[in-house]
């Protein structure tokens, strides 16, 4: 065991020791023995320990630059959870694992043994379930999870930021998922919860002015200089918290849904939140990314007022590859509204509510409690659809979004094929040689004319970039439906 892991474990036991009978325990839930339930705040005793909150760190200097943090809508390899029997966590686990790599972290082998038989017994598959052990504190990994990024080198790397709780394990593990996975982790002297933190993919992040607050031994201008030199955002752009909720973090009102589009929340006239994100969207929409493009904002209606301090959200929201899964149960004409917010905002996605009426109170939702693990392929591709039905004769139009993570020339190849109802698979483009150049983004847009005597019905779409024979870096596919003329 390292020093840095027994310490941890020491100072767990020592936080802990005062609270274990004020808060309510996740083993009243039946089936589950873990640790103490903890929320997304500091709970009363926690207060009084905040002396601990990155009493472990150690300063380690930046990634070669530069550095890129993928944007969470971009491909993933996988998602991270931590363990727990719950609905919300569970029906999670689920959708993730149909779509990619569910990284599952559990206390120790006895509860890994439990999650797979607790998993299979209610008909989830674990073909695409992996485990990491990893003692930890509370479910929030989004908040002291770790952070991916793609450095100077072409290195795939973790920045490991001060989680603002004093919660020793949990914020260990972004050095044990390192660890496991052999990859270098890097640590600012930052105090900074996931939560409050997103970014565009291209250079920029976002957070609310909470990091001030947590940081109050750095300038802005440093905090800007961490933010750029660890995470790669040359643009740092830090907004107003919410009044009155107790997170302060940005994805409780915010997320951002592709490079150039952010979706913002709106409260009716008369709330005391009605200015402040109306001001925020202003703020975000009069912002250039930098490609030199004025972010788009789409706003959406946030949940009728809650009883003080709860503030459930749709913006809370988490991208799987083709699926976004979105806070749902708390209103049903609201959640409705939602999804087709959600549906217009992103027509190539697969919009999935997931019921998280019983996390009100806890302090967070679908994305508070995961954290992504973006594509390892040296380039990613994305594609995104002009609509989802088309007419025979009509032009079926998309942009394939291609991505070079590296700071490489990367020459590969590319082909694409629909799933023809009836017939099967058709081949359509390729395989054609294509090169990036280092860092290159490219937009291409396709399009193919839809014949009069197609088959009616749905399609799927597929593209794929690697290296021939067997090579598959990443691939990336929409359906859409073609009706008669």
């Amino acid at each position: 065991m390292s020093a840095k892991v027994h310490r941890a474990i020491l100072l767990a036991i020592l936080a802990f020791a005062g609270t274990a009978l004020a808060v309510p325990r996740e083993n009243n839930i039946p089936g589950e023995a873990s640790s103490d339930f903890l929320p997304a705040y500091m709970t009363p005793e926690e207060e009084g320990l905040r002396h601990l909150i990155g009493v472990d760190h150690r300063w380690t200097p930046p990634p070669t630059q530069p550095v890129r943090c993928p944007g969470e809508f971009e491909p993933l390899d996988g998602v991270l959870i931590r363990w727990y029997t719950f609905s919300v966590t569970i029906d999670l686990i689920d959708e993730i694992q149909e779509e990619t790599t569910c990284y599952i972290i559990v206390d120790n082998a006895s509860q890994q043994s439990y999650a797979e038989s607790y998993l299979t017994g209610v008909g989830i598959p674990l073909d695409n379930i992996q485990f990491i052990i990893g003692p930890t504190n509370s479910i929030w990994i989004r908040d002291y999870g770790p952070w991916f990024i793609w450095d100077g080198d072409g290195g795939y790397g973790i920045v490991d930021l001060i989680y603002n709780r004093p919660r020793p394990l949990d914020d260990l593990i972004p050095q044990v998922i390192g660890d496991a996975w052999d990859i270098p982790v890097y640590e600012p002297t930052l105090v900074h919860a996931g939560g409050n933190f997103m970014v565009d993919g291209i250079g920029t992040g976002m957070s609310s002015e909470l990091i001030y607050e947590e940081n109050p031994g750095l300038t802005p201008a440093e905090i800007d200089s961490v933010i750029e030199y660890y995470l790669g955002c040359e643009q740092f752009l830090v907004l107003p918290r919410m009044y009155g909720e107790y997170t302060g973090h940005i994805d409780i009102w915010a997320k951002i849904l592709n490079d150039h589009t952010v979706m913002v929340g709106e409260y009716p006239p008369g709330n005391p939140n009605y200015q402040r994100l109306n001001d925020n969207a202003a703020t975000i929409a009069s912002t250039q990314n930098l490609n030199g493009e004025y972010y788009d904002v789409v706003r959406i209606p946030m949940p009728p007022d809650p009883p003080p301090n709860d503030y459930p959200t749709y913006l809370n929201s988490l991208f799987v590859n083709s699926k976004v899964l979105v806070p749902v149960g708390y209103d049903v004409a609201y959640d409705d509204s939602a999804m087709t917010i959600y549906e217009n905002a992103l027509p190539d996605r697969d919009i999935i509510g997931i019921d998280c009426a019983a996390m009100i109170g806890w302090g967070g939702a679908v994305h508070c409690i995961t954290m992504q693990v973006p594509s390892r392929s040296p380039v990613t591709i994305d594609l995104v659809p002009d609509a989802t039905v088309f007419a025979t004769g009509d032009t079926l139009g998309f942009t394939a979004h291609l991505v070079n993570q590296t700071p490489e020339v990367q020459t590969f190849y590319a082909r694409t094929e629909a799933l023809v109802p009836g017939v099967g698979s058709y081949p359509l483009m390729g395989p054609m040689r294509v090169t990036l150049s280092p860092g290159q983004v490219v937009d291409r847009y396709i399009a193919h004319e839809i014949p009069g005597n197609a088959p009616l019905g749905e399609y799927e779409y597929i593209a794929t970039i690697g290296v021939p024979p067997d090579e598959v870096w990443c691939e990336d596919s929409f359906t859409f439906d073609v009706i008669a003329e």
